[in-house]
């Protein structure tokens, strides 16, 4: 069964989202390269030259991991096979039929004169012999059919729920993906307005150097940040690489351009923003209990595992079987007919077992108790669950505003800085440590911003609803009469 707590989808957004941090490291002769095309290069300039190509919107994403992805096969496979167990249930309550052909070839003629002089007849021998046999065997009565009746049946129901909630984790993860891939190429759209400012930084220090307005130390200076700002681009663009090469896979897709362009939240309608107190009410919590499908699944097998421990106490009580059977022969018997029928009655009573059945009630009954202690400790993690993500929620609305805020100060300083050192008013060191903060300004409002999108998708998660492009099966939970 799918645990949709082990997916986490806020912190997947840091590895992609915190390059800007690592911005000051000095970058080698190699990096140099970093300008070189690259596939996300060739990917923008494709979409240039295809404007009419829309992107991919969240809602699609999900959708087509459902519809693509062999995960989900596979939860529908585990169903049927659980539905399958049930009919094979059921299969006590029918009677079994059976046909039988045998064809035999005697060695030696027979003799037949005896017979004539002892019954005053002859009888029809032949060396070869052919018998045809129909049985028929049912149950009348076994206690125990019922409780495994009821098990499979319950088990099938929680197989059920369980396709659901596997379905659902793949939708989530489908959109953990593509907010992981969003970030990490919002993270490159930065590095490379980085790139541009560190160029246009270092031709006005080169032409202020050659006119003897400032030092060859300033050029220096922010040929270093441009080289910095280059390495930093060239580990983005991997990183989007890699988080595109993810999401192609998760989708069935053969290459990462089949992706194309993706969709972002400020402009995907699909990733509107909800609404909602900041913290779980008890209410909110009690309905997340009874939508989510994996406790209803842990319901399910608690049930049926406590129909499964009841049936070794059934086997002391005596099953009735009936069965009756036809034979039609080629060869005439002593009464003259070449067929038979007969019926008969069979009861049987288990007196003695060794105490194997008291054995494998105690087993079962154990399980029932660890069962149905999973489910409570199932429950009480959708609390936490719930309240969790409620925190997460509000918070990242809260960091969303203040990066927002910190971003539009940080592009004012990196352009004052800018106009000043056009001036002869400010240092190389100024203008390229604008530029540093006002890269990380923007890493830090991308993840603000996806980290609403993160903390929305894993609120609906806990609270066991579907993300945007996913539709859950109707009567999912319902159990097979």
């Amino acid at each position: 069964m799918s645990r949709p707590d082990r997916i986490v989808l806020a912190p997947v957004l840091a590895g992609a989202l915190s390059l800007g941090l690592g911005a000051a490291a000095v970058a080698s002769p190699a990096s140099a390269r970093a300008a070189s095309p690259t596939p996300v290069d060739t990917r923008v300039a494709a979409a240039a030259a295809a404007p009419t190509a829309a992107p991919l919107t969240l809602r699609a994403v999900v959708a087509r991991a459902l519809e693509r992805n062999e995960r989900a096969r596979i939860a529908t496979a585990r169903s049927e096979a659980a539905e399958a167990r049930l009919a094979r249930a059921r299969a006590v309550f029918w009677p079994d039929v059976t046909l039988t052909g045998n064809y035999t070839h005697k060695l030696f003629e027979p003799e037949t004169s005896g017979f004539a002089a002892q019954f005053g007849r002859d009888f029809s021998q032949s060396q070869d012999v052919f018998t045809a046999t129909a049985a028929l065997t049912a149950t009348l009565f076994d206690f125990r059919a019922y409780p495994l009746l009821r098990q499979a049946r319950l088990a099938a129901s929680a197989a059920r729920l369980t396709e659901t909630e596997e379905r659902r984790a793949l939708a989530f993860e489908a959109a953990q993906a593509f907010v992981s891939t969003l970030g990490a190429e919002q993270v490159v759209q930065a590095a490379e307005r980085r790139v541009a400012l560190g160029a246009q930084s270092l031709a006005e220090a080169r032409a202020r150097a050659e006119a003897r307005l400032a030092s060859v130390h300033d050029a220096t200076r922010a040929e270093l940040e441009l080289r910095t700002a280059e390495s930093t681009l060239a580990q983005a663009r991997a990183t989007a690489e890699q988080a595109r090469l993810g999401l192609a896979l998760l989708l069935d897709l053969e290459s990462p351009d089949a992706l194309g362009p993706l969709a972002s939240p400020a402009t995907d309608a699909d990733a509107g923003p909800t609404t909602g107190p900041d913290t779980a009410d008890p209410a909110e919590i009690r309905k997340a209990r009874e939508r989510r499908a994996d406790l209803e699944a842990r319901r399910s097998l608690l049930r049926a595992q406590e129909e499964l421990a009841s049936e070794p106490g059934r086997r002391f009580v005596p099953t009735l079987k009936a069965d009756a059977q036809y034979r039609l022969s080629s060869e005439e018997q002593m009464g003259g007919r070449n067929d038979d029928a007969s019926v008969g009655l069979t009861l049987s009573w288990p007196i003695f077992d060794g105490f194997e059945r008291d054995a494998e009630a105690d087993e079962r009954r154990a399980v029932v108790r660890e069962q149905a202690a999973a489910l409570e400790l199932a429950a009480r993690t959708v609390d936490r669950d719930v309240r969790s993500a409620r925190v997460a929620l509000s918070t990242q609305r809260t960091l969303a505003g203040t990066a927002k805020l910190a971003a539009d100060a940080a592009v004012r300083n990196a352009q004052e800085a800018s106009a000043l050192y056009s001036q002869g008013l400010s240092q190389a060191f100024e203008v390229a440590d604008a530029q540093a903060r006002q890269f990380e300004a923007e890493v830090a409002l991308t993840r603000a911003a996806l980290g609403v999108l993160a903390a929305r998708l894993q609120l609906s998660l806990a609270l066991g609803e579907w993300p945007d492009g996913a539709t859950p099966p109707a009567a999912a939970g319902t159990a097979s009469p």
